[in-house]
């Protein structure tokens, strides 16, 4: 897979938890499939701060799997996966099974390793929205850095804009605490964890580890893979013909996500370049537009426009001051 540039710091080659839960009024004249595992029991799994774990005699269980506090009349869970060194964190409505979105503005926490292994440092959770979130708003974060690779045990400290106010907030993550868990690959409505694998009630495919996130990075149409600086989407380049580029858009697992809510504030610029790379002439700035169905973005091949040319993505997330920019270079026209 093809390394990029970011215009702005972003997360290294991650993992992020995916999300996958089922309704508890789930409708019986539709039972979920045969071997769907029990969700997580909340026993063992997460903990509360001390002072904050005695206001509920049964805390509920966290939904997908992680650290969960609560902060008034909400809830924020953490999960972090060791291996690839990434953090999500969820806000959560009252009773920590309904996503409750806020300003999809990035985050600064500090990490705080534990027992003498390494020095406090910063990591910036930038805003990953759900399908529900709402325009401008999101109730998933995520993060990454190199230090958190194989880190057992550290704190977490942030400021949490919760209720219009700003709530310091430190979770104590102990790898040995956090059981191994199974997700949705799909992220099926909104990311209940499981004990065991199986089938997701709501999709049917087979659920899988968040650690097996980035094990398949081939590509699906015959082009370009890229990962974006979030270090959960995905994004691949193909010139399927002469007089269109295509862009098709993954998750964490590399399987197909809708396109079209990357169409608006992205676009491209296509620079002609002669065979020894320099450019012959100005770059052609070009909108992209959303295919049927939402499939893949396509951007048109200007009619003058001939190989080898290099076309520079400029793709805006949610919630991003800048754009994800990358490279895709053709040589030669498609057969």
């Amino acid at each position: 897979m093809r390394r990029i540039r970011f215009r702005y710091i972003g997360a290294l080659m991650l993992g992020v938890v995916g999300a996958c839960w089922a309704p508890a009024g789930r409708d019986d004249a539709n039972p979920p499939a045969a071997d769907t595992p029990p969700k997580m029991d909340h026993a063992g799994v997460h903990r509360f701060l001390p002072g904050e774990q005695t206001t509920e005699r049964h805390p509920p269980a966290p939904p997908h799997g992680g650290l969960l506090i609560t902060v008034g009349r909400q809830r924020l869970e953490l999960t972090f996966d060791e291996r690839n060194g990434l953090l999500t964190l969820y806000v959560l409505g009252e009773h920590a099974l309904a996503a409750h979105p806020i300003p999809a503005d990035p985050l600064a926490i500090l990490i705080e390793p534990v027992d003498g292994d390494g020095f406090p440092f910063e990591v910036k959770l930038l805003p990953l929205p759900q399908d529900d979130d709402g325009l401008g708003f999101t109730s998933r974060f995520v993060g990454s850095a190199g230090e958190l690779h194989g880190l057992q045990r550290f704190e977490v400290t942030l400021q949490a804009p919760l209720a219009g106010q700003v709530q310091p907030v430190t979770f104590m993550v102990d790898h040995s605490t956090l059981g191994q868990v199974y997700i949705c690959p799909m992220g099926c409505e909104g990311g209940t964890a499981y004990e065991h694998d199986g089938r997701c009630p709501v999709c049917n495919m087979r659920l899988r580890s968040p650690r097996d996130a980035h094990g398949d990075h081939a590509t699906k149409h015959g082009g370009t893979l890229f990962m974006a600086a979030d270090g959960w989407h995905h994004l691949e380049g193909v010139l399927p013909s002469r007089h269109e580029f295509r862009l098709y858009l993954y998750n964490n697992f590399t399987l197909p996500i809708p396109a079209t809510r990357l169409v608006d504030g992205s676009f491209a610029e296509i620079v002609a370049l002669d065979q020894q790379r320099p450019a012959t002439g100005p770059a052609v700035k070009l909108a992209f537009s959303a295919a049927a169905g939402g499939e893949y973005l396509r951007l048109p091949i200007p009619a003058g426009v001939s190989t080898p040319f290099e076309i520079e993505v400029q793709l805006r997330f949610e919630g991003r001051d800048e754009p994800d920019v990358f490279n895709f270079s053709f040589a030669k026209d498609p057969h």
